[in-house]
């Protein structure tokens, strides 16, 4: 009985883990991340391709262009990657401290 009742408990505790990370991913501001357009114009003016960018970040060419298009934004952890990397570019250009 008590095995089952810590078992539960680990689950329970996963489960708020999990969802936490969840709330906090989704509270992450659409103001940290740039417009699609200036995604694109970040990418652009290191002279990059979608798929420098795409291969960063784990996922596939036609993403990365999606999101610079605005056709739909970044979720969780990627999302946090991608705005640390468009910062990192930023850096980069000389564009942000």
């Amino acid at each position: 009985m008590a095995k089952r009742i810590n078992q539960e408990d680990t689950m329970l505790d996963e489960a708020l883990d999990a969802k936490l990370k969840e709330r906090a991913d989704a509270r992450a501001s659409s103001d940290d991340l740039p417009t699609p357009e200036e995604r694109g114009r970040i990418r652009k003016a290191l002279k990059l391709k979608q798929s420098d960018v795409a291969e960063i970040l784990g996922v596939h060419r036609l993403t990365v262009g999606a999101w610079e298009r605005g056709e739909y934004e970044p979720k969780g952890e990627t999302r946090a990657t991608y705005i640390k990397l468009l910062h990192k570019m930023q850096q980069r250009l000389g564009e942000s401290e």
